[in-house]
């Protein structure tokens, strides 16, 4: 299922979008477009992905770059009993983004989702009582490779490599 979506502050009136035209907002409301700069993030509560900003080039019929792309907010949920493994959940289209360089990216040719940032939310525990007090943030850079079996759109991790930490901070 596709919807197309954007983000709006001051809810005087929320748009309608139909295709790639949208009517014209009220002088009180303000649209943010999702962004590149907005990562990745992993639940390690309900095991899914959100990838606000997926991007995927679009090809001619010979696989050539067309210069044109689609934009995606996508979920996916961890497969039960894996650790490296998700089927996609939910695919939003989005109507308009301020892409960049930093945006998640879908390869069609190779299968393979790059995802530059990905922040993971972790508990801070005290070792002695083993009691939670405050989360720091885990970053990775990821790549996922598209598997579809029988009907079912599967992504596996392919690499994951930690580049960044937040402060432990209690």
């Amino acid at each position: 299922m596709t919807a197309n979506k954007s983000v709006t502050a001051n809810f005087t009136s929320s748009p309608s979008c139909t295709g790639n035209t949208c009517p014209p907002f009220g002088e009180n409301d303000i649209t943010i477009w999702p962004t590149c700069s907005e990562h990745a993030r992993y639940s390690i509560e309900d095991y899914t992905l959100t990838i606000p900003v997926l991007e995927i080039p679009l090809l001619s019929l010979m696989g050539d770059p067309l210069g044109e792309s689609l934009y995606y907010e996508t979920t996916l949920k961890q497969v039960n009993g894996t650790n490296d493994r998700f089927v996609l959940q939910e695919v939003t289209q989005l109507v308009k983004v301020e892409a960049d360089t930093t945006c998640a990216r879908f390869d069609l040719d190779q299968g393979l989702a790059t995802l530059p940032a990905v922040d993971v939310k972790m508990p801070l525990l005290n070792p002695i009582v083993g009691k939670d007090y405050g989360h720091y943030t885990e970053r990775y850079a990821v790549t996922l490779k598209w598997m579809p079996i029988l009907g079912t759109e599967i992504f596996v991790v392919e690499s994951i490599n930690k580049i960044g930490e937040e402060e432990r901070k209690p």
